[in-house]
């Protein structure tokens, strides 16, 4: 189907190979490098994987609203994540490419997920 000639479905736009892209505001570049190593070391690959961040070391130039804003319109991945500084990956690539295509398969259409909270423990509310 053809919208408009000068249009483009989002669904045939490229991300030059990038599946995920994970953005953050950082104030606490410790706190970031860790959270990107934790990311990689459980599978998160240079090569299909960007990690991008605003620059808040010396204050609050990047606003939660038009940081993550300007950080969401650079992204190039298939899938953008929003994740803060201090946030480790518990789970595998492997999980998080299974819970999406879950997503995927119950609605095509769907457009954002997001996680409900957890304890200090790392397990999910409730649990």
């Amino acid at each position: 189907m053809t919208i408009h000639s000068a249009a483009r479905n989002v669904a045939d736009i490229p991300t030059d190979g990038i599946f995920y892209s994970f953005c953050s505001l950082v104030t606490n570049p410790d706190q970031y490098h860790n959270m990107v190593a934790s990311f990689r070391a459980r599978g998160f690959s240079a090569d299909d994987c960007e990690f991008l961040y605003a620059d808040n070391t010396a204050g609050n130039s990047h606003d939660g609203y038009a940081g993550l804003n300007t950080l969401i319109h650079k992204a190039r991945g298939r899938y953008v994540m929003l994740i803060h500084q201090d946030i480790p990956a518990i789970d595998d690539r492997a999980q998080l490419d299974r819970v999406l295509a879950e997503i995927e398969n119950a609605d095509p259409a769907w457009a954002v997920a997001g996680n409900a909270g957890g304890t200090a423990g790392a397990r999910p509310r409730g649990a």
